[in-house]
């Protein structure tokens, strides 16, 4: 029998560590009671004796992978007036709950909805003919939609993408902007942006995409400031505004020269690049209409908030340096 690829064994391959605004080793319970719900949701469009095999296979090949041992089905008994039935389905969830491994319990959420994909052919065999043009493709995009955003309101740091659990940061722009400021931003000179840049996640998290967006621009101007504090460069503390703060950084040479040349104004992709989005969409009155900020628009102004971030620390870390 073939060694299943089980997402803890592929996870435990890899040893990431450092500052994240997401969590990797904690599964709550409560986040485990949502899944078994959405496992219930996706039951519901199968065919009964279908859910049993899958769950039956599934359970015994994560069973086999975590050296555990499945325990029988109990059947209802006539004899001793005992008529609960006791299903497949019911002992995956049940396995799943029970176990406290947080890698382990993603294993039961992405072989589930492995196999449940791998039996579609079979589902659509299984339904009548005249049933067939209604039923003949069951989808399960509301339900792995529901699992993503269960996982960033607990602060879960996995997606299902397709049909694989993907740690968030394995993505590039994650690795490689977000995860580094956090780590530069916790001292005690940028505590300020940190704190903001971490409630725009927060707010990210629980979809509030307008307080994302307010906060990502408190983070810039924080970290402007806190630059400006340790150079011994005067702003008000209360009054300057982004615009200004880049005009302080600029007046002071802050930004390499060659930079101009090569980029264009430094300045103007700077004050483009979060204020904007900031004060035209969250930092107004909505007016009589409901406002809808893009998901895709917060998504792309937290990352490039994340990576303009790391540049102004970096920057300010290498001067430092040099003098």
């Amino acid at each position: 029998m073939p060694i299943r690829q089980v997402f803890s064994k592929r996870e435990s391959e890899s040893c990431r560590t450092g500052i994240d605004v997401y969590r990797y080793d904690v599964f709550p319970d409560t986040l485990a009671s949502q899944v078994g719900s959405i496992f219930g949701d996706v039951a519901k469009k199968l065919d009964f004796q279908l859910v049993e095999q899958i769950c039956d296979r599934a359970l015994r090949d994560l069973c086999r992978e975590h050296g555990r041992k499945v325990r029988p089905l109990s059947r209802p008994s006539f004899l001793s007036r005992d008529y609960s039935r006791d299903t497949a389905f019911d002992r995956y969830v049940e396995y799943f709950e029970s176990e406290k491994r947080s890698l382990e319990r993603l294993d039961y959420i992405e072989v589930f909805f492995q196999d449940v994909d791998a039996s579609k052919g079979e589902a659509n065999r299984k339904i009548k003919k005249v049933a067939r043009s209604r039923y003949a493709e069951p989808d399960f995009e509301q339900e792995r939609s529901e699992l993503n955003q269960r996982f960033l309101q607990h602060s879960l740091g996995y997606q299902l993408e397709g049909l694989r659990l993907v740690r968030l940061d394995s993505g590039f722009l994650h690795a490689q902007a977000v995860r580094p400021i956090l780590e530069i931003l916790d001292t005690n000179d940028y505590s300020g942006a940190q704190a903001e840049f971490l409630l725009a996640h927060e707010h990210y998290r629980h979809r509030r995409f307008e307080d994302a967006l307010v906060n990502c621009g408190k983070a810039f101007e924080s970290t402007m400031k806190a630059i400006c504090t340790k150079r011994g460069w005067n702003y008000d503390q209360d009054r300057s505004t982004a615009k200004e703060l880049i005009s302080i950084l600029e007046s002071k040479d802050f930004f390499p020269r060659f930079w101009q040349s090569t980029m264009g104004s430094l300045r103007v992709l700077l004050e483009s690049a979060i204020p904007a989005p900031r004060n035209k969409r969250g930092g107004h009155g909505a007016g009589a209409s409901v406002r809808v900020v893009p998901e895709e628009m917060v998504t792309y102004v937290m990352h490039l908030t994340a990576s303009t971030l790391l540049y102004l620390a970096q920057v300010e870390r290498s001067n430092s340096v040099q003098q």
